[in-house]
Formats: C-alpha cells, sequence, structure tokens
C-alpha cells in the first residue's frame, strides 16, 4: 500500500527564518518592527499572533524584496 506524502510549506516565518529568507539580520528586522524604517529602509509587514510571537507572510517578504531594483554589476548601481 502506498501512503500519499503532503508536504506543507508553513504560510507564516518567525523572524529568525524571515531574516535568512531575505539576508536581513534578525537584528535589522526587530529594528524595523519597532521603529518602521531602518537605515531609510521600511521593514516588511508582519503579523503579532500574540505577544511573544510575530509572523512575517512569504508574499509580504517577497514584496518587500521586489522593491529593490536588481544590479548585474556594481558599475550599474552608480548610473
Amino acid at each position: 500500500m502506498i501512503k500519499e506524502v503532503v508536504v506543507c510549506q508553513p504560510r507564516g516565518m518567525r523572524p529568525d527564518a524571515a531574516a535568512a529568507y531575505t539576508g536581513m539580520t534578525y537584528d535589522w528586522l526587530k529594528r524595523a518592527r519597532i521603529y518602521g524604517t531602518v537605515d531609510g529602509i521600511k521593514g516588511p509587514k508582519f503579523r503579532r499572533v500574540s505577544d511573544r510571537i510575530v509572523l512575517y507572510y512569504r508574499e509580504d517578504i517577497d514584496e518587500f524584496l521586489d522593491q529593490f531594483k536588481s544590479l548585474q554589476t556594481v558599475h550599474d548601481e552608480v548610473a
């Protein structure tokens, strides 16, 4: 008998997973939650599920990352 395996990807990520996903640091995300912006950059949307639990939805993080222009070389940044 073959059983079907279902892989479930969680919709929400805890701050440590969100930091790894974005390449930002845990502390940067924490400061963005507290102050709204860090170094002039507005942080991704988050949900406070309880006093101790904060979740970031993958689609919100992807939207946050999409706001930055992509570069092929450092020279492109100056142009």
